[in-house]
């Protein structure tokens, strides 16, 4: 059974959905937030709606096939679920062939 959206595609849309899983994950700690001064309040419930008011960096690995684009964030998928999310992920690109040797 052929796929028609084709393996990198696959590939694209698996980053993706990790990338809007780590942007959920800022709102979890059972709805509280944690304060400069180390104590926890509740949070608003308008605090979790996308795009987040303030922007937000987070950080991330990947892997890239060979002959593409090195950069995520320049990729189409990841630039649109920044606008859209106002969280930017700040990436550690490895090429996947070096992957093994690079990620123990």
């Amino acid at each position: 059974m052929s796929n028609r959206f084709g393996y990198r595609t696959g590939k694209r849309m698996a980053a993706a959905v990790l990338a809007v899983c780590m942007a959920v994950s800022l709102t979890g700690c059972a709805g509280r937030r944690k304060i400069n001064d180390g104590t926890f309040r509740p949070v608003d419930e308008a605090e979790l709606a996308f795009p987040l008011k303030e922007k937000t960096v987070l950080t991330g690995m990947i892997s890239y096939p060979p002959n593409t684009e090195s950069e995520p964030n320049n990729r189409t998928i990841f630039r649109r679920l920044q606008e859209q999310t106002n969280v930017e992920i700040d990436w550690t690109a490895i090429q996947s062939d070096q992957w093994g040797t690079k990620f123990r």
